[in-house]
């Protein structure tokens, strides 16, 4: 989605084949797929989805969870930066996954040193590394909203599917017309970084 406060639902695990053609039969938002590996700093219990990518680190926080795993999500184009981070940026980032207070220090100039500088002051943290191909889509509603499908390849295979919109109701109204979860579990990215930082797999 366009930075902003939006809805989502993502589910992972394998996907049927008539789910799948389903999804694919949609209009693509763009001619081709894009492949990514994005890295996310974790640390058991933290509620705010940290992200590097493309050079960049992304903020996302997640608002609130409503019935079936439909949450609201803010992405202010204000948190997604570029390097070097502000002393003030990387001691929320150091508090919220755990670390230090005080331990900031002064701004953090490159990737290598935020990961550096955040693994000294909070104990347990990883990187976790996502690798994936995904295509996005219109849905096949009135209403709009965008509809993506990842092949993720690691840390493990595995499929991910999520439906974004800005309200609530045109999110179910989406899964409803694509007959979504079907055979995934809706689990939002932060709950499959607390399976993955733990060095666990999703069941297959």
């Amino acid at each position: 989605m366009a930075f902003g406060t939006h809805w989502e639902w993502r589910g992972f695990g394998g996907l049927s084949s008539t789910l799948e053609e389903r999804i694919r039969a949609l209009a693509a938002l763009f001619p081709d797929s894009q492949e990514v590996t994005d890295r996310y700093l974790w640390s058991p219990g933290c509620s705010i989805n940290f992200k590097l990518r493309f050079g960049d680190f992304k903020i996302k926080r997640c608002l609130e969870v409503a019935e079936g795993g439909v949450a609201r999500w803010q992405e202010d184009p204000g948190e997604n930066y570029s390097f070097p981070l502000t002393a003030g940026v990387f001691a929320e980032v150091v508090s919220a996954l755990g670390g230090a207070a005080g331990a900031a220090g002064e701004a953090v100039e490159s990737e290598a040193e935020l990961l550096a500088r955040a693994g000294s002051a909070v104990g347990g943290l990883k990187v976790v590394a996502v690798a994936k191909e995904r295509w996005q889509y219109g849905a096949p509603v009135r209403a709009g909203g965008i509809v993506e499908l990842a092949q993720i390849s690691s840390p493990e295979e595995i499929v991910s599917v999520s439906v974004e919109h800005e309200s609530e109701e045109s999110v179910r109204e989406i899964m409803e017309v694509l007959g979504l979860p079907g055979e995934l579990e809706s689990c939002s990215y932060l709950d499959a970084l607390e399976t993955w930082g733990k060095g666990g797999a999703f069941p297959g």
